[in-house]
């Protein structure tokens, strides 16, 4: 599981890069600007009809059907089952893309962005339309990435995200300075197109052979409808919890506050990308085949296994984003049109998102744990329990904090979800080993002795790295930053080391001895 989740760490590690050169590309180009808060907000209906439509049907349903097909290898099913829902899914898709082009005028005025001025609310369903085609081969490519992944084939679906950034940064770097915005919006469609091409080789070597099947024929697409109604409902209330919710209520605070929260919400998705995604992504085909098996110990230990490293990587990434948000900031963004304004309205909702980074990181487990044991009805009630506190916490903490206080509630939302999450499953599969409990104690003690090195360093930091005060070069300010990040890093692995930590030493222990290893070939 470790190497498995290293290529898909790694290949997230990339994506994540690419995308956050982009990010800095247009915080250089459009600040915290109306421009910038139009195009995040066009991104609620094409995300909402994703989640819905077509990632949902090819993600928790699917898996486990199709894995239990695999597991009696009973493949001429497997592939109808996969051509019926794949046809169905871009039926589905059609519908709704039609419906949100046709009434994205009301959708974006009245529901995704009241308090946007006039001009905002036009550019906002320009680009709405735009991207309104990204769902349909997003959709594509999350089904070919279920595909692969049902055989153990990872690679491919991790580099997916890849060529889709990639994309996107060339139509931010190359079609932006001709078509402004829009072009951005442009360079995510190609994105989606090449994030589903690069998978189609894959699904080539496997052998699948695509039936037109536009009925619900084949056998097992009554039960991934089961499995999908449920998850449908949750995937609603995920969208309607954080993503409408919060853009609707950041738009009545000023587009500067609605583009900041896009801004923070992309700094605390890096990590987490990296660490919860990847290794999520990778348990979740093993343990809807552990399920379909019976062998119930072994789920119950691949997702104690599962959780030890999310301990031990996210806990430090949350303390440190929360502490060093303003250098972060001002580091990787400020530039251009992005000025001090800016950095201060993002520093200020970073803390508060990252707050929840490891609750986020465990509600991502939980809920493929779920799907695994083919139950998505306890994340769809997990889901909806946190919609009324979300919207009143948000109402609340938005009229007193604004932008921060929005940021706060979606993270102590996610925290209410991963308890009853968290308190469900151990229900379920019976309590969590002592090594569970162990590694979080231990990461967080050697995450504590790290925050009071941040905290002492970094005043001095945000002086080196504020490009007003520093008179150094854009360069010089970013191996300063590196420098204290190392710092950081340094001192939590070895706290982490003098602990005793698991996780460390089982790491240390695998890459010590495969640089062992190439050392004794070159001899």
């Amino acid at each position: 599981m470790y190497a498995a989740a290293a290529s898909v760490g790694l290949a997230f590690v990339i994506g994540r890069i690419l995308g956050q050169f982009r990010e800095i590309v247009i915080g250089a180009r459009f600040g915290t600007g109306f421009e910038k808060a139009a195009y995040d907000a066009a991104f609620r209906v094409p995300d909402t009809i994703f989640l819905l439509v077509m990632s949902g049907a090819f993600g928790s349903a699917f898996v486990p059907v199709f894995a239990e097909y695999l597991s009696q290898r009973q493949m001429r099913k497997a592939w109808r089952l996969a051509s019926n829902v794949l046809t169905l899914m871009v039926e589905g898709y059609a519908a709704f893309a039609l419906v949100a082009f046709l009434f994205a005028d009301p959708l974006v005025r009245y529901v995704i962005a009241p308090g946007f001025e006039p001009v905002t609310q036009a550019l906002t369903i320009e680009l709405t339309r735009i991207l309104l085609l990204s769902p349909l081969f997003l959709g594509l490519g999350a089904a070919a990435k279920s595909l692969l992944e049902s055989h153990d084939n990872f690679t491919l679906p991790a580099y997916a995200p890849v060529a889709y950034n990639a994309m996107g940064l060339l139509g931010a770097i190359f079609l932006v300075p001709r078509f402004g915005v829009e072009g951005l919006a442009w360079g995510i469609v190609a994105g989606s197109v090449a994030h589903f091409a690069l998978q189609l080789p894959g699904l080539t070597r496997l052998g699948m052979r695509y039936l037109f099947l536009p009925k619900p024929v084949a056998e097992g697409v009554r039960q991934v409808g089961r499995l999908l109604g449920p998850r449908i409902i949750g995937q609603a209330a995920f969208q309607l919890n954080f993503f409408l919710i919060m853009t609707n209520f950041a738009s009545r605070l000023g587009e500067g506050q609605t583009a900041a929260l896009g801004y923070g919400y992309q700094l605390m998705m890096l990590p987490h990308g990296l660490l919860a995604i990847s290794v999520s992504t990778v348990i979740f085909p093993l343990m809807a085949r552990l399920y379909v098996g019976r062998q119930f110990a072994e789920l119950k230990t691949t997702f104690g296994d599962a959780l030890r490293p999310l301990f031990f990587l996210t806990l430090p990434a949350s303390v440190a984003l929360m502490i060093l948000a303003r250098p972060i900031v001002q580091t990787i963004y400020q530039r251009g049109d992005f000025g001090p304004e800016s950095t201060a309205l993002v520093a200020a909702v970073l803390p508060p998102f990252a707050a929840g980074l490891v609750a986020l990181a465990l509600v991502e487990t939980c809920a493929r744990a779920f799907y695994a044991m083919q139950d998505t009805r306890t994340p769809l009630i997990a889901s909806l329990l946190t919609i009324a506190i979300n919207l009143a916490l948000a109402f609340a903490l938005a009229r007193r904090f604004g932008g921060p206080g929005l940021a706060a509630s979606m993270s102590l939302t996610t925290a209410l979800e991963m308890l009853v999450l968290v308190a469900v499953l151990r229900r379920r599969i019976g309590p969590f080993d002592v090594a569970v409990w162990t590694a979080l104690i231990k990461s967080a003690l050697a995450t504590i002795v790290m925050a009071a090195v941040l905290l002492f360093i970094r005043e001095r930091l945000s002086l080196v790295t504020d490009p007003q005060l520093s008179r150094g070069t854009a360069l010089g300010r970013l191996a300063i930053f590196a420098l204290a990040l190392f710092i950081g890093l340094y001192t939590y692995l070895v706290a982490a080391w003098t602990l005793r930590t698991r996780e460390l030493l089982e790491l240390t222990e695998r890459f010590g001895g495969r640089f062992q290893r190439l050392l004794t070939r070159r001899r």
